[in-house]
């Protein structure tokens, strides 16, 4: 397939599919066209163009979403309590509301 690439001291800074009727180094607004088998080795800023070749940097490793912290027990109790206290709260206005002769 092939790309449409930027390079910069032949390292990719980014690329995108190109069109099958391109040329292969052709150069259209700052982009070159490379015929590339596999897109998972181009990642910008980690894949340098090696005798022709994209080859992802060695030590490159995905980047990992960030992990959730479980709130603890008492945290979690905690969010309760306050749940709770405000739901009370909540109930305790509409039940002066009725009271009062509803709502005017």
């Amino acid at each position: 397939m092939k790309i449409n690439a930027k390079l910069e001291d032949n390292l990719l800074i980014g690329w995108g599919y190109a069109s099958d009727d391109r040329t292969v180094g052709e150069e259209h607004d700052g982009l070159t066209v490379y015929e590339v088998n596999d897109t998972s080795q181009l990642v910008g800023g980690h894949t340098h163009l090696i005798d022709g070749v994209f080859v992802l940097d060695s030590d490159y490793q995905d980047p990992q979403p960030p992990q959730q912290q479980e709130p603890s027990p008492a945290e979690q109790i905690t969010a309760l309590k306050q749940q709770n206290s405000e739901l009370q709260s909540a109930m305790l206005e509409l039940s002066d509301i009725l009271l009062s002769g509803g709502l005017s």
